[in-house]
């Protein structure tokens, strides 16, 4: 299998599925972790990894963890909110059967409210059954004295969830799945 390329990601997410979504085909089970009570992290890269997990393998709850410690990425959290905005919209809509018209509207909240300085985290929303979260954190980074090394430069540290969970219900049969 190819790994695929996705919104300038590689993504080697070895997760199976039914309806074959483009955004999780490639899989290589490799590549997965265990999560701790139950699912499976798939890892990104570096800084980005999505937590699959629901019932009997049945993927009801994904979870977009970013964390990273770089002096640029309070000041780059747009760039990631769009990035987030759009790899949300593809698991929504493949996973969850987010309908087309709320597609670009879940996109644009998650940019928009990591964009704004303002806003007040963690943010909650809903689409029908999928509920969706958005928290962000950043801690200031600082300088440090070590001895007679210097001044050492601690970056700021950034993390952000995106949360898209729908509950298992009669009838309704999840998009994806995970071993």
């Amino acid at each position: 299998m190819l790994p695929l390329m996705l919104s300038g990601l590689l993504l080697a997410a070895p997760v199976s599925v039914s309806r074959t979504p483009v955004l999780l085909e490639g899989a290589r089970s490799a590549a997965t972790v265990p999560a701790e009570g139950g699912g499976v992290i798939v890892p990104i890269d570096s800084e980005l990894d999505v937590l699959l997990s629901g019932d009997r393998g049945q993927v009801t709850r994904v979870v977009l963890a970013f964390d990273t410690q770089s002096p640029s990425y309070p000041y780059a959290l747009p760039d990631l909110g769009s990035r987030l905005g759009r790899l949300a919209r593809k698991y929504a809509t493949r996973c969850f059967g987010l309908p087309a018209g709320d597609r670009k509207v879940l996109g644009e909240r998650i940019w928009q409210a990591l964009r704004n300085p303002d806003t007040d985290f963690p943010e909650f929303w809903s689409y029908g059954p999928l509920t969706v979260e958005v928290a962000a954190m950043v801690e200031g980074g600082y300088s440090r004295t070590l001895g007679d090394s210097g001044v050492v430069d601690v970056p700021p540290e950034v993390s952000v969830r995106v949360i898209l969970e729908r509950p298992a219900a009669p009838g309704w049969v999840p998009g994806c799945r995970w071993p």
